[in-house]
């Protein structure tokens, strides 16, 4: 327990890890893989302080909810396409805005951009899966994403800020 209590104050090396302490360690690191590579827990929020965990997260949930937004209007184009012409265009903005938050704050907290593709694709991936790759199963999607979305963006300046207050804090 005295290793986790350095860790979380930063105050461990591996000049500082004793050979017990190693042993403590090995099972830490089999953890910590098998969250990230369940997609638990990405490789850069491990190990990380609350806050930077919380806007890793933020990302991965902004993501979704860009490709949630794409979906949306795709759908909508193939099932009826004269239909919904008077929202598709704000509804495409309002997904590259998103996208454009999604990236920003991403730089913030230093997450690669292949990292958000890799979230982006992911979200798509699961999207389909969640849909039968049908747009007339859509409304699956719609009761998982829409409310949850429309709160998250619902105030894009804390976002940032958030993400700036923590990688200030962080430093």
């Amino acid at each position: 327990m005295d290793l986790i209590r350095r860790i979380s104050r930063g105050a461990v090396s591996k000049a500082t890890v004793t050979s017990d302490e190693k042993e403590e360690i090995a099972p830490m690191r089999v953890f910590a893989a098998s969250l990230v590579a369940t997609g638990l827990a990405s490789s850069a929020a491990m190990a990380q302080p609350a806050c930077v965990y919380n806007t890793d997260q933020t990302v991965t949930s902004l993501s979704e909810c860009a490709t949630y937004e794409r979906t949306r209007v795709g759908c909508a184009v193939a099932l009826s396409p004269s239909d919904n012409d008077a929202w598709i265009g704000p509804s495409r903005k309002l997904s590259r805005a998103m996208g454009e938050l999604t990236i920003r704050i991403a730089r913030i907290a230093e997450i690669p951009n292949d990292d958000v593709v890799e979230r982006m694709q992911a979200a798509n991936e699961k999207m389909l899966t969640t849909m039968s790759g049908s747009c007339a199963n859509f409304s699956a999607l719609k009761s998982k994403y829409e409310e949850f979305c429309a709160k998250l963006i619902d105030n894009p300046s804390q976002l940032l800020a958030n993400a700036r207050n923590c990688m200030i804090g962080d430093r």
